[in-house]
């Protein structure tokens, strides 16, 4: 990266460390105080270790709606929404809406089976459901979907440090890694919980709202900001335009931002364990609304930065002026440009973009360890002892933290964090989300059905992305200027007067200048006519991977032979009002309630033994016709 002679002070130094030292002592808190009380429970019988050698406490809805937020805040939200919004201006607020029909769906649709089989690895739903060949197709998709998601974080973390620092971005993602690795591998995800209460502190209050305040005390107020966006052409609110293939419209936002947030926070084995932490449904779905509603006003937060950046920078943007090689830079850039007559502060709201991420990473890499175990290491060795779980966990959760490392390493030519992220989780999280849709609520798909969807979906999604890579579509985005570049500005701010330095100069260098795009597309005369295709917003690849799995997958179905009745255990509720081909069978069809519970206790003796000594299931009285 070019100079930018805007870096880090000593001081700065010393409080971004403090901060990460406060987390890594609340990490080894944690860890000592559940060693001791692992001993001291062995012998206990009226309270049960979760498989990972934590023990399963009961919490607050408010403690779990913040364990659900800052799961799924991450530096791909602090980092990627402002810069999007300060490219293409604040349209990106329309997803923050999708949040109330998500969580509608998920606390009505998804939680309610899943909290009744109280299943610690989401993926034995698929394999009590179908198979065990659906079950892996599902922890295949979530696997790769977490590696890219953990990966492309850690990226960005490394971006935002070398923005910052003199650190090389390699030297960055060293360190990140290594101790994003030791957190997870030695805090669990209780201590993962408790830090939560300390991140959302610094992120809700010291880190957007301080930065938006300051920044427009800066450019002149609230007016001065709004008058910056509506010349950029960055002030569109709304933008109803069904032509697919354009980049944002309102529609693309709400339509893919609804199958996303279902991808991230329903069927997700890295938030499960957030939703059992809360032992009963009512809790779990109380924490559930707290949860989105904080994300939903962080998204917005996060929107409103990214304008203040654009009136920060409207006459001299540092990324067309080569200050910045990456746009996921801006943010920590734009932090010790504004702050860096106050000492300490840009070291504490840097630290707020890597406390954002230590849940999600944490989380993310434990979700792969228990899968892993789970779905491989115990087909082989089904005695495993509580300790040599807890062991194995731990060792595989080092593993996996090394190898997002590596894969950060491998990925040096990312430029938009969030594009790659929310791509990648349509392509591998719709198909998942799909078969899981087919289970919850059709009793007349089959194990076929199943396997046909999910390959189908995730070949359109592979096919698109595939597309759109090797023909990248031209996008009209907003200019950026460069008009004020190379000249020493002296201008009295409110800031500087504040704290004793009468003059804020901020010196760009004089640089060639580079294209604004995020991609650089051939000529048209070079584009085949399915070209055309591959320009599809990124925003639909989640929910046409779906409605392809859902729709392939019944129609499978109803070609192959029908399969036998499901327990209605394993059915959604709702199930009959949804669709007549999604109706329900009655119960009384020859097998009483009582032998239906007794085959599913014992086909989950056979792929989740650690959940058939929970307490009974309740199966719903028999459905009458409708």
């Amino acid at each position: 990266m070019a100079e930018t002679g805007v870096y880090f002070t000593p001081v700065d130094f010393i409080i971004f460390v403090l901060m990460l030292a406060i987390s890594a002592c609340t990490t080894l808190y944690y860890a000592i105080v559940k060693y001791r009380r692992q001993r001291f429970m062995e012998n206990a019988d009226y309270h049960e270790l979760s498989e990972d050698g934590e023990l399963e406490d009961d919490v607050t809805p408010l403690r779990g709606g913040l364990g659900i937020f800052v799961g799924f805040v991450s530096a791909i939200t602090y980092l990627g929404i402002p810069a999007e919004t300060y490219l293409n201006g604040i349209l990106f607020w329309s997803i923050s809406l999708t949040i109330v029909p998500a969580a509608i769906i998920i606390n009505n649709g998804y939680l309610p089976i899943f909290f009744r089989l109280k299943l610690n690895n989401v993926f034995d739903y698929l394999e009590l459901r179908f198979n065990r060949t659906v079950r892996l197709l599902g922890v295949l998709g979530n696997f790769f979907n977490l590696l890219v998601y953990m990966t492309v974080v850690m990226y960005g973390l490394a971006l935002a440090l070398s923005a910052v620092t003199r650190v090389k971005v390699w030297g960055a993602i060293l360190s990140i890694g290594l101790v994003r690795t030791i957190f997870t591998t030695i805090g669990g995800v209780n201590a993962i919980l408790w830090v939560d209460l300390f991140q959302v502190v610094l992120l809700m209050i010291a880190g957007f709202l301080g930065l938006i305040i300051v920044g427009c005390v800066e450019t002149g107020g609230i007016s001065t900001v709004w008058q910056a966006a509506i010349t950029g052409n960055r002030a569109h609110f709304f933008l109803f335009n069904l032509d697919p293939t354009m980049r944002h419209s309102t529609w693309s936002l709400l339509v893919g931002g609804v199958f996303l947030n279902l991808t991230f926070l329903g069927p997700n084995q890295m938030l499960i364990k957030n939703y059992r932490t809360c032992l009963s449904e009512t809790k779990a779905k109380k924490s559930i609304w707290i949860g989105m509603l904080l994300c939903g006003l962080f998204q917005i937060l996060a929107v409103f930065t990214g304008i203040v950046m654009y009136s920060f920078y409207r006459n001299c943007d540092p990324y067309t002026a080569g200050q910045l090689t990456r746009t996921a830079e801006l943010l920590p850039y734009f932090i010790v440009d504004v702050f860096h007559l106050i000492p300490g502060l840009p070291g504490l709201l840097v630290s707020a973009i890597f406390a954002a991420s230590m849940s999600s990473t944490s989380a993310g890499i434990y979700s792969l360890a228990v899968t892993t175990s789970d779905d491989f290491i115990k087909l082989k060795w089904k005695n495993m002892s509580a300790l040599k779980s807890t062991i194995l966990i731990k060792s595989l959760s080092c593993f996996y933290g090394l190898l997002c490392m590596c894969g950060a390493f491998a990925i040096s030519e990312v430029n938009s964090i969030l594009q790659t992220v929310l791509s990648w989780a349509g392509i591998l999280g719709g198909p998942v989300l799909g078969i899981f849709t087919l289970g919850f609520f059709s009793s007349r798909t089959n194990s076929k059905g199943a396997v046909c969807g999910f390959l189908i979906g995730l070949g359109f999604g592979l096919w698109m992305f595939i597309g759109a890579y090797t023909y990248p579509p031209a996008y009209n985005d907003p200019p950026l200027s460069t008009d004020g570049c190379g000249l020493n500005t002296t201008k009295v701010s409110p800031m500087s007067s504040l704290f004793g330095d009468a003059t804020s100069n901020r010196v760009l260098r004089e640089a060639s200048y580079v294209t604004n795009s995020l991609t650089t597309p051939a000529s048209d005369e070079a584009y085949p006519p399915i070209a055309s295709l591959y320009s599809m917003s990124y925003l639909y690849y989640s929910g046409t991977s779906w409605i392809l799995t859902v729709l392939v997958g019944v129609f499978v179905s109803i070609l192959t032979k029908a399969p036998p009745e499901p327990d209605p255990v394993l059915l959604n509720p709702y199930v009959d009002i949804v669709c007549w081909c999604f109706r329900r069978r009655r119960v009384s069809n020859g097998s009483s309630n009582e032998e239906m519970s007794a085959t599913l206790t014992w086909n989950m003796e056979k792929c989740a033994p650690d959940v058939v000594n929970m307490d009974p299931v309740p199966v719903q009285a028999e459905v009458s016709d409708r």
